[in-house]
């Protein structure tokens, strides 16, 4: 993963945790879908529904 990807996920892991929510996923799940969302391979609903599977509210342990 290059420099932008790496940001992407440190982004979104830092805004969760801002909003009391963590993400629950493998770590190749992850993977894939920071890859095809910055390949322009996702659809809004796309990624909208690999969040909603993938995060949790509640303060991470």
């Amino acid at each position: 993963m290059d420099g932008n990807k790496r940001s992407t996920f440190f982004l979104l892991t830092v805004f969760l945790s801002l909003n009391d929510a963590q993400l629950i996923a493998e770590n190749d799940a992850v993977f894939d879908y920071i890859v095809a969302l910055a390949q322009g391979q996702l659809t809004l609903g796309d990624c909208a529904a690999f969040l909603e599977a993938t995060i949790r509210r509640g303060p991470s342990a």
